[in-house]
């Protein structure tokens, strides 16, 4: 009877562990799952929102600088549409060829490769090729060994602001060398009256 029972008592364990195990392997892969699908409507809920911002061409590129997201901001500061724009290389698209013929371009993603972002302030060209000045980052992106899996782009049309900008500037010099010129007048016929003056003001003395 007690090889009975232990063997009894054994098989019983044997099987409560068995469905135990059981149990948590249908749990992890239901959590598995679970997690999955907020992963999901996270993305969806990230992609929809990138893709109604229209003030901000906000894309990402592969290693190879081809577009793999778009939205509406591309449209509105770049004027290219989503089937136009994706798979591309986007630097013949944006960049201006004097940007390209200085080096600044392979310069920016190389320094964004190395430093993480590059922060860019420049002439951009459109789909037409008219230039506007835009404000950007473009941000290297990294997998969780390190590599370079790509690259994002945000970036802002601020042709406006830039010559309001340049207006102000211009006003400030003009006004300088005006300031400038008052100045060298006053001094010089302060000069020229100290001259004619001497000589009067002794006459009246004597």
């Amino acid at each position: 009877y007690q090889t009975y029972y232990t063997a009894y008592f054994t098989t019983l364990l044997t099987m409560i562990a068995g469905l135990a195990l059981v149990g948590g392997v249908i749990w992890s892969i239901s959590r598995h799952r679970k997690l999955e699908e907020r992963n999901r409507e996270l993305d969806e809920q990230i992609r929809l929102f990138l893709e109604q911002i229209s003030d901000y061409a906000i894309f990402m590129m592969d290693p190879q600088c081809r577009a793999t997201t778009w939205n509406s901001g591309v449209r509105q500061v770049l004027d290219f549409e989503e089937h136009t724009f994706l798979g591309r290389d986007v630097r013949p698209l944006i960049f201006t060829p004097q940007a390209h013929e200085s080096g600044a371009v392979e310069a920016k993603f190389q320094n964004a490769a190395k430093n993480g972002s590059a922060s860019d302030d420049r002439w951009m060209q459109r789909k037409d090729g008219t230039q506007f000045w835009a404000s950007g980052i473009t941000t290297a992106i990294r997998n969780g060994r390190n590599e370079l899996i790509g690259f994002s782009k945000v970036m802002r049309d601020m042709t406006q602001q830039k010559q309001n900008s340049d207006e102000l500037s211009r006003l400030a010099s003009e006004l300088s060398e005006e300031s400038r010129r008052k100045n060298e007048f006053l001094a010089t016929l302060a000069h020229e009256l100290r001259n004619p003056l001497s000589p009067i003001k002794n006459a009246v003395q004597l």
